[in-house]
């Protein structure tokens, strides 16, 4: 790969422009499920349980996420596809409202595949269906009226679960943990970008030499936009960025 050629800081506005340019490209991250120290989210980014390096800043979360998958085993897939979307209708009804905030259920993904009993025997056609239930939370909401549809949408998954715990009998729902996060970070990527600029230039200014001038080179493009869940009022969001500090080539 080609370097980016070393420029001195004091032609940061330029770098700042080209950087921010980069920045704003969509981001890269893809679906992904849940294990270790990440797990998907419904609006294609990644919720890192640990910080990262790179630039950070500390923002209001604005959703609740639930994350439900139905399930059904079947001979008849189509019986079973039948049956799930008869069931999401009732579970689309049962949160379509969280103590007076509306929710929105947004259908994410579909799946078949073949399960046997515990011996390994009688295979049979399995289909699921996942989405994700969002609830808004206001700017002007308290944390005590967060605390409030918290509450209610835990309770709400966990009636969900244990109502519907066998796939051959019936639909079966799992559900993952509840979220708190921003549900567009995206839209935070030039405040990110900005901090790290400012940082970055901070950091040249008490580093070099005099006669010496430092530079910021060979960046690579920013991925996803991490979140970092803190309270109901606050989540860390991380911007990974990888760049390297060289004397100033003249």
């Amino acid at each position: 790969m080609k370097s980016i050629p070393a420029v001195p800081f004091r032609l940061r506005p330029a770098l700042f422009s080209a950087l921010l340019a980069t920045a704003l490209l969509p981001s890269l991250a893809h679906a992904g499920g849940v294990s270790g120290k990440q797990a998907y989210n419904a609006h294609g980014q990644y919720w890192h349980r640990q910080p990262l390096t790179g630039a950070e800043v500390v923002v209001r979360p604005d959703a609740l996420q639930l994350q439900l998958t139905l399930i059904r085993v079947d001979k008849d897939p189509e019986a079973a596809l039948q049956s799930l979307e008869e069931e999401a209708a009732k579970v689309q009804a049962a949160l379509g409202e969280v103590r007076g905030q509306k929710t929105a259920l947004t259908w994410t993904a579909s799946h078949v595949s073949v399960v046997t009993d515990d011996k390994g025997r009688n295979p049979t056609p399995q289909v699921s269906l996942t989405a994700v239930v969002e609830l808004a939370l206001p700017a002007e909401a308290d944390l005590l009226q967060r605390a409030r549809w918290q509450v209610s949408m835990i309770k709400a998954r966990d009636a969900l679960v244990e109502g519907h715990a066998d796939a051959r009998k019936g639909v079966q729902i799992q559900a993952g943990n509840l979220q708190v996060v921003v549900s567009a970070p995206d839209e935070h990527r030039p405040a990110l970008l900005a901090r790290w600029a400012k940082q970055a230039q901070e950091f040249v200014s008490a580093a070099q030499t005099p006669g010496t001038p430092l530079a910021v080179v060979d960046c690579k493009a920013p991925g996803a936009i991490y979140q970092q869940f803190l309270s109901l009022d606050a989540v860390k969001l991380t911007l990974p960025l990888e760049c390297r500090v060289d004397v100033a080539k003249k």
